[in-house]
């Protein structure tokens, strides 16, 4: 559930490894989006399309858990994979 955030607040998250400090109010694939970083499922590039939860190109792991990144908000000290060791 998305919860109201102080302007201009951000949270410190991981992706692929890499710490990055994020704008509080935004998806997972949002980030990803501003970040420019590409998801690698079944060895193909994918990126987030509908951000509505439907297409499911968003798919990443969160926190060693498979999820579509347009449902989920971030969070302080979140673990993103695009890739790596659990792509398909």
């Amino acid at each position: 559930m998305w919860k109201p955030t102080q302007a201009g607040a951000t949270v410190s998250v991981h992706i692929d490894g890499a710490p990055c400090r994020v704008p509080a109010d935004s998806s997972v694939a949002s980030v990803l989006l501003q970040q420019r970083k590409v998801i690698w499922r079944e060895g193909r590039a994918r990126t987030p399309l509908c951000l509505m939860g439907v297409c499911y190109e968003c798919l990443v792991w969160i926190d060693g858990k498979q999820q579509q990144g347009c449902q989920v908000p971030v969070a302080e000290g979140m673990e993103i994979e695009t890739g790596g060791e659990h792509a398909g």
